[in-house]
């Protein structure tokens, strides 16, 4: 038995699954189901809806060739993908022209140029200063080259979306649906309709194709400019280029148009042989190959135009923009604007790590340990300080007051009046004999309520009762007794006992208002914790509305502003509307203007998209689908820019969410 031959037949049948299974992952990662994208603009205006319905009738016009079908979808699909990564190059050249339209605005050049662009651009211009010895060029003018060259760039960019967009529209197949009609009725006219869908795919490509052709020259002119820097300038540079450039477009475009119309005479008899390699061709301006072309195949097997477009729109998403700024006249990252302050701080944290290394116990030494322990000392003393010691303190204020504060009138003072009044009483009765035995009952009523302050002044028990129950007996024999000295007041004054009772009548009332103060005493303690809670109060409302306030403003999530969601949307149609402008003072000519048109229309259709994402989109009272619709007339080609600029007008004026 050959092992050697087995154990190699086995290798590379799991090699092979293994790539098998490798491909399988990336397609599935590449697959819109995971990763998501924002919507992108429909190219020519040829959404999912009005591409389902072209697809629907060539279906059904062209049932025994779905071939045909297949090619279009595809170059449909080639057009999309042009129009997404075109828009995402140009949003990158606005963006850069943008940045240094305001640096050049803002001033200090020099510094910004020197000091701003990180520190190869630092060491790159010193070299230059010290080998041109003051001879180089200023550095508003290397700001001004860089705004030429993302000028020159921007409009080339718009150019080309303007034509892979009129070249799209040609894939509506208007002019074909009567044809399409009479071949739905009759069966036989169905090579007719296959050779004029044959046409209009062979024209959209060879246009999308001439219009991508001159953007890679004009790239590769832009990044040679970057070993010749700011030095060129003076001697020609991007002016020289800019000139050139203009004298090439200018002598391109007869020949683009005399090969589109060569195109359209020869489409008649373009074979499907023919549209597969111009779909190649398409294919490999726009560096798709491997497993794009089969995501994209994958989309056009389920039948339907919303995912051929959807997975395009993804492609071109992954793919990013189309041509790259030159890498000189990129606008410098925050990094590298800050790059002093960086390094700066940068050299601190070296220097503070080195340090700790060196007192830790990496090195074999404690001052690490040693500086922790007492800085976790120094914060435990400090908040026990300055938190706990005072929230200690504000309790045992709140609770303690009641208990520390000295009482008027103790118990033991009351009992020693108590105790005293009861020998007065005792003494009395003593010394009275004779006072009738009914005085004590004759007015049982009083000296029950008499009673009552004193008996429930101490605690309840047997000892207490007693002693009230005498004072009641020896008050009632003084009170009868002063009842008899009040007939004769003068007598019994100087030789009576009307003195006498009188003093023992304050004695009971001292102590009667003693137990008064006692109870209340009792009270006040009893309800010192309600008290405590009362008086704390205004503190804890003042805490309450402090954190309040402090979750309201940092952690609570603030509620979306309607007006301030719309406000990027309102911006874009300000822009929109000016480049409508500069396009009619242009008389609609200039297709750079209405490339420029195009890319202020994707931002405002990428805004309005993200407005209505969260919102209502689809009821009868959602703005969004009339607002999708004017967009997509905005969208489509051959439309009057003076048309355009009235149905803008009109959306502002109609739909709330571009009303400020």
């Amino acid at each position: 038995m050959d092992w050697h031959g087995l154990c190699s037949s086995l290798q590379h049948g799991l090699q092979a699954q293994l790539q098998s299974s490798s491909k399988q992952l990336r397609l599935a990662l590449k697959s819109p189901l995971i990763w998501g994208s924002e919507q992108s603009l429909p190219v020519a205006g040829l959404d999912a809806l009005s591409g389902q319905s072209v697809l629907y009738g060539l279906r059904n016009s062209l049932s025994e060739a779905p071939e045909t079908i297949d090619a279009w979808l595809h170059a449909l699909q080639l057009a999309q993908v042009a129009s997404d990564r075109l828009l995402a190059a140009l949003w990158d050249a606005q963006r850069n022209l943008k940045f240094w339209r305001s640096r050049l605005s803002a001033g200090s050049h020099g510094s910004f140029m020197l000091l701003e662009r990180g520190p190869v651009g630092f060491v790159t211009d010193l070299l230059d200063a010290f080998k041109l010895q003051g001879s180089g060029v200023a550095a508003s003018d290397r700001i001004e080259e860089r705004i030429v060259a993302l000028q020159l760039l921007s409009t080339q960019l718009a150019e080309v979306l303007a034509a892979v967009h009129n070249a799209a529209a040609l894939l509506q197949l208007g002019s074909i649906d009567a044809a399409a009609a009479e071949a739905a009725a009759a069966a036989g006219r169905q090579p007719a309709l296959q050779r004029a869908v044959h046409a209009a795919v062979s024209q959209c490509l060879a246009a999308i194709a001439a219009a991508l052709q001159p953007l890679g020259q004009h790239s590769t002119q832009l990044q040679k400019q970057k070993s010749a820097g700011s030095r060129r300038l003076h001697k020609g540079g991007i002016y020289q280029t800019l000139a050139s450039s203009i004298v090439y477009r200018a002598s391109e475009q007869p020949a683009a148009a005399a090969a589109q119309q060569q195109a359209a005479r020869s489409a008649g008899s373009a074979s499907l042989q023919q549209l597969q390699q111009q779909l190649a061709a398409v294919q490999q301006l726009l560096g798709l190959q491997g497993d794009t072309l089969e995501l994209l195949a994958r989309s056009t097997r389920r039948g339907d135009a919303g995912s051929a477009l959807a997975a395009a729109s993804r492609l071109a998403a992954q793919q990013g923009s189309l041509v790259a700024v030159p890498a000189w006249a990129l606008m410098p990252s925050s990094l590298q604007r800050h790059w002093i302050k960086a390094s700066v701080a940068a050299a601190l944290t070296l220097s503070a790590g080195v340090f700790l290394i060196k007192h830790s116990r990496l090195a074999g030494s404690t001052d690490l340990d040693d500086w922790v322990k007492a800085a976790a000392a120094t914060a435990k003393g400090a908040w026990m300080e300055h938190v706990v010691d005072p929230m200690l303190a504000v309790k045992d204020e709140l609770l303690d007051t009641f208990r520390s504060r000295p009482s008027i009138v103790s118990s033991s003072e009351f009992e020693a009046d108590k105790e005293s009044l009861l020998r007065m009483l005792s003494e009395f009765m003593r010394d009275h004999p004779e006072a009738p035995a009914t005085a004590a009952a004759a007015s049982p009523a009083a000296a029950a309520n008499g009673s009552s302050s004193s008996s429930s002044s101490v605690p309840g028990n047997v000892e207490s009762l007693l002693d009230s129950d005498a004072v009641n007996r020896g008050m009632a024999v003084v009170m009868a007794c002063y009842e008899n000295d009040l007939k004769r007041p003068i007598r019994s004054l100087v030789s009576g006992e009307l003195a006498r009772t009188l003093l023992i009548q304050v004695q009971r009332l001292k102590l009667d208002t003693e137990a008064a103060m006692l109870e209340l005493d009792q009270i006040l303690r009893a309800n010192e914790l309600s008290i405590s809670l009362v008086a704390a109060i205004p503190g804890l409302l003042l805490s309450w509305g402090l954190v309040r306030g402090l979750w309201l403003l940092l952690l609570a999530p603030r509620p979306p502003d309607p007006r301030r969601e719309a406000l990027p949307c309102r911006l874009a149609m300000a822009e929109l509307e000016r480049a409508l402008q500069q396009q009619l003072l242009q008389f609609g000519s200039c297709a750079a203007a209405e490339g420029l048109v195009l890319h202020k229309l994707a931002r405002v259709f990428r805004e309005a998209r993200a407005v209505y994402r969260l919102k209502d989109s689809s009821s009868r009272y959602s703005e969004w689908p009339h607002l999708q619709a004017d967009l997509l007339s905005l969208v489509a080609p051959g439309v009057p820019a003076a048309s355009k600029l009235d149905l803008l007008t009109r959306m502002m004026r109609t739909y709330a969410l571009l009303q400020p």
